[in-house]
């Protein structure tokens, strides 16, 4: 498991397989369902 920080806020985060922390990977979602 690596750490990262997040792109976005900055926060620092276990990398999975998504370059976002868990927080700005959910709104991502949301944005992305809003648009469908």
């Amino acid at each position: 498991m690596e750490l990262r920080n997040c792109p976005e806020c900055g926060k620092l985060f276990a990398f999975l397989s998504r370059n976002l922390c868990p927080e700005c990977a959910a709104l991502e979602d949301e944005y992305v369902k809003r648009i469908q």
